[in-house]
C-alpha cells in the first residue's frame, strides 16, 4: 500500500513504482471509480473505453 498526499489543488502524485508497474506515462488518462465499500479505484484508461459497441 502507498501513502500519497492531496495537494492544495486537489492533485495526487502516483508513486513511480506504480507508474512503472502499470505503464502509466505523462499525458495518459486514468479513470477513478468507486466500489461498493466507497473506496476509490484508479485504473489506466484504454482507448477501447471510448468505443461504443454497436
Amino acid at each position: 500500500m502507498f501513502d500519497v498526499q492531496v495537494n492544495e489543488r486537489g492533485q495526487i502524485t502516483i508513486p513511480k513504482e506504480l507508474r512503472e508497474k502499470f505503464n502509466i506515462n505523462p499525458r495518459d488518462n486514468v479513470k477513478i471509480d468507486i466500489d461498493k465499500q466507497d473506496r476509490l479505484i484508479l485504473y489506466k484508461k484504454s482507448f477501447l473505453d471510448d468505443l461504443e459497441l454497436i
